[in-house]
């Protein structure tokens, strides 16, 4: 039996730290190397965004376990998810960190059609998508 962190089996929490602002001073992280050191890669639709956090419905897992939501605090220096971007979906890659997740400042969590690259070098790593876990009734 393997054994799975409980941060990743019903959701996540991580504290992200991306933004086109904040790419600005800092050296992208190249695709590859970011997906190896990954801990949890997914791609998600925002659901909703309060209270500094961002909800995602996790439709592919590629890389980890969670569930089918994730919940992101959203770090002010980092990627700004405002209430429109609701429907919005991502690619995101995230961390473990003393403090918990976290996304690259300089990384390739991503919108639009950039999810598409990054799937296919995943692809090519010999990552494979499957859906979320359900959560198991207590026994």
């Amino acid at each position: 039996m393997r054994s799975r962190p409980a941060l990743f089996v019903l959701s996540a929490l991580a504290v992200v730290a991306l933004s086109g602002a904040a790419r600005a001073d800092c050296l992208p992280v190249p695709l590859a190397r970011e997906i190896q050191e990954s801990d949890l890669v997914f791609v998600g639709t925002v659901t909703r965004v309060s209270g500094g956090a961002a909800t995602f419905s996790v439709s592919d897992v590629y890389k980890g376990t969670t569930g089918q939501y994730v919940s992101v605090t959203l770090d002010p220096r980092g990627l700004t998810i405002g209430a429109d971007a609701v429907g919005t979906r991502y690619v995101v890659l995230l961390r473990m960190t003393r403090v918990g997740l976290r996304v690259s400042r300089c990384g390739n969590t991503q919108s639009g059609p950039g999810i598409e690259a990054v799937v296919q070098e995943l692809r090519r790593a010999g990552y494979r998508t499957r859906p979320p876990e359900r959560p198991q009734p207590p026994g």
